[in-house]
């Protein structure tokens, strides 16, 4: 039998996505040896399978439903998905990441190994057949689409797959009301799929202002995509050359079944126990500066930490954060206030800060501005059928408390907010700014009474 020698260096990191290259890199420019390891192609779950891949289906979609929008109104006919171009156009991106980031390591002096990683101690591990140890090991594995626990939950598909199947099918069902299932619903609906989206319970987008996700959802029915709240799934079955779904007691068919129930931590097969490192549902538990609560020469970074919310954005602030508390002994922690998030629906939803439930929750002494912008100028030049705003204002001291837009350009708006929001600005501060006119962030004045 063949024995590797051992391979030592400084920093060992598992997972090469955004977090993962931030603490690599990082490391690497301040003088360490770094290794690299990952079971999957090189880029991560953002770059090849996430974030971008899906914002290139999104805007391609987009741009159908604003023409649909403006038919009859200077438009004469909306055009159409050509799904196999559009997956081409996706794919000129994804199908360089994995080449594109293993070079950059390899330029960089950071060793790279692909296989599975398996902890064979506190501060080793097995990756493949070659044995590595590392005075500090960086977990950044990411995390996968939950598993389907009920009769027939195989015969689903995941995100995944939707993000990269050559053919639209003609119905499309969607488990799950979050933001994945909103956002891949969107654009197979307006690739021509019809399609239904089943949820458990009678909220969907939870994250999310209510009075926002309802105009939302109302907006989406009259489009003609179905979304069904209060129907659990409780069986997929095959029944010929189609599903046949089960969910809150009624029966539903389709082509396809997407699962876009969730994701969990991407923590199988890196038998954790044997590296003494605590983990649970939520990830691999850590204290405040991201080493893990039970061995401290392993930290954890992005949506494989149970700590923060679960966003590319926060992913690279944990990274940059663990290549400081590494370099010079622990001793920043991670702010998790105030960080805007989005969910890339049609329209788009957007929000920052608290919500209206928190402000209640906690007795803040505040006052709400907000409105339906279907009607302003904005809107009606565009064809929006749904457009609306939520401001939480402090009476006291007049600061932005929270931000909450539904509408086109929203993920684009609420970053000046979030400006606004984390800095303390008052509304007056802001209502001195020429913002450039008309636009959608210069409609925002109007709700800064």
């Amino acid at each position: 039998m063949f024995i590797f020698s051992v391979m030592k260096t400084d920093i060992l990191v598992i997972g090469t996505g955004t977090s993962g290259y931030t603490v690599a890199h990082g490391l690497k420019k301040e003088g360490k040896s770094v290794a690299i390891a990952d079971r999957r192609s090189f880029g991560g779950t953002c770059a090849k399978r996430g974030c971008q891949p899906k914002k290139y289906l999104v805007a391609n979609t987009e741009i159908i439903h604003l023409a649909k929008n403006l038919v009859g109104k200077g438009v004469v006919q909306a055009p159409e998905v050509e799904w196999k171009d559009l997956m081409n156009l996706k794919r000129d991106f994804t199908e360089k990441v994995s080449a594109n980031s293993e070079k950059g390591f390899t330029d960089a002096g950071i060793d790279v190994f692909h296989g599975d990683v398996r902890f064979m101690g506190t501060n080793s591990v097995l990756v493949g057949d070659v044995p590595v140890e590392a005075d500090k090991i960086v977990l950044a594995v990411g995390s996968v689409p939950a598993n389907l626990s009920i009769s027939g939950g195989e015969l689903s598909v995941d995100s995944e797959y939707f993000l990269d199947m050559d053919t639209m099918p003609k119905r499309i069902i969607f488990i799950g009301g979050g933001y994945i299932s909103f956002e891949l619903a969107g654009v197979a609906h307006m690739a021509g799929a019809e399609t239904i989206i089943l949820h458990r319970s009678a909220q969907p987008l939870k994250q999310f202002d209510p009075d926002l996700v309802n105009t939302l959802v109302g907006s989406m029915r009259e489009d003609g995509l179905s979304l069904i709240t209060e129907h659990p799934v409780e069986k997929i079955e095959k029944v010929d050359s189609e599903f046949k779904v089960t969910a809150g007691g009624e029966v539903f068919f389709a082509d396809l079944v997407v699962n876009a129930s969730g994701r969990i931590p991407d923590l199988n097969c890196l038998d954790l126990e044997a590296g003494n490192i605590d983990f649970g549902s939520r990830g691999i538990g850590v204290n405040q500066y991201l080493q893990s609560s039970s061995n401290s020469d392993v930290f954890a970074v992005g949506d494989c930490a149970a700590s923060g919310p679960n966003l590319a954005t926060v992913a690279d602030m944990q990274a940059e954060i663990v290549v400081a508390n590494i370099l010079n002994g622990v001793s920043i922690v991670p702010d998790y206030s105030n960080i805007p998030s989005a969910v890339f629906s049609l329209p788009p939803m957007a929000a920052i800060g608290i919500s209206e439930k928190e402000a209640i929750e906690e007795k803040l002494n505040y006052r709400i501005q907000k409105s339906d912008q279907t009607s302003w100028p904005s809107s009606k030049r565009i064809g929006q059928k749904a457009a609306m705003y939520k401001v939480i204002i402090e009476n006291k001291t007049d600061k932005i408390l929270g931000v909450h837009i539904l509408g086109h350009n929203a993920p684009e708006v609420i970053n000046t907010f979030a400006l606004a929001v984390k800095f303390g600005h008052t509304t007056k501060e802001l209502k001195t700014i020429l913002w450039a006119y008309p636009t959608h962030t210069s409609d925002m004045k109007y709700s800064l009474q």
